[in-house]
């Protein structure tokens, strides 16, 4: 099974101000074996962009998916055409081309490989970087977190909680995806749903005083799962910042015999 760990942008079109904020839109999908129809691993319109407010500090690209587990028993596709809104505002003509075109992911490596991107554009080469992995025993994992409770506000009183949630294999801790990362307003909520492929599964979940707060990081909280066969886990965990909820299904993904490879 495919693990995309984080896409992030390493090199920004020359024709991108340098230091202002980078918004991108556009997709990437997979196209796995039991499934030819585009899994998106990235998906957002014009009009609803990722905005990386510092490539130096933050350049990662929040993922919006896979909706489902991607087999990689065989080859897999990838497909992408990402591209920047020029100076925030203007027509789609006259975007920025980030990214665009095809790669093939190999069904027989195994561990964590570092997969570079590049596009030409107008005004010099743009680059993307992904660290992906593939796991012949992983289960896939689909994520729901729902946000129970929040805690009352002990800072200055912004509202909200800037909340980041993780998730990492044990084999490869430095190696992270990105499962949230915004600000929570006041009232209970339910986060959007995650498929992960992973052996074992941590979600980890770091919160300030609130969003304005520059205590970022210095409250976490843990969950930690083991992969089954079937079924699903739910686990409740009261934090100094929030009640958060983790409910974890489990399930194998489809296989093929060898000679329908």
């Amino acid at each position: 099974m495919l693990q995309i760990f984080s896409l992030k942008l390493t090199n920004p079109p020359l024709a991108v101000a340098a230091g202002e904020p980078i918004a991108i839109y556009g997709f990437m999908a997979v196209r796995g074996l039991s499934d030819s129809l585009r899994n998106y691993v990235f998906n957002r319109s014009r009009d609803d962009p990722f905005v990386i407010k510092d490539v130096n500090s933050d350049p990662f690209i929040q993922l919006s998916g896979p909706a489902r587990g991607v087999n990689l028993q065989a080859r897999a596709m990838l497909e992408y055409d990402m591209k920047v809104v020029r100076n925030g505002q203007g027509e789609e003509a006259d975007d920025v081309p980030l990214i665009a075109g095809t790669a093939v992911f190999s069904n027989k490596a195994t561990g964590v490989f570092t997969h570079r991107i590049t596009c030409a554009d107008r005004g010099g080469a743009a680059a993307e970087e992904m660290r992906r992995a593939r796991f012949p025993r992983a289960a896939e994992a689909t994520v729901q977190i729902r946000i129970i409770e929040l805690a009352k506000h002990d800072g200055n009183g912004n509202g909200g909680l800037d909340l980041s949630i993780t998730g990492f294999v044990p084999t490869f801790p430095e190696d992270t995806i990105m499962l949230f990362r915004g600000v929570v307003g006041d009232a209970p909520c339910e986060l959007r749903r995650f498929v992960v492929a992973y052996l074992i599964l941590r979600v980890e979940a770091r919160g300030g005083d609130d969003a304005g707060s520059s205590s970022w990081a210095r409250r976490a909280g843990k969950f930690a799962f083991r992969a089954t066969v079937h079924g699903s886990i739910t686990d409740r965990r009261k934090f100094d910042f929030a009640t958060v909820e983790v409910k974890v299904t489990w399930s194998n993904i489809v296989t093929y015999p060898d000679d329908m490879m």
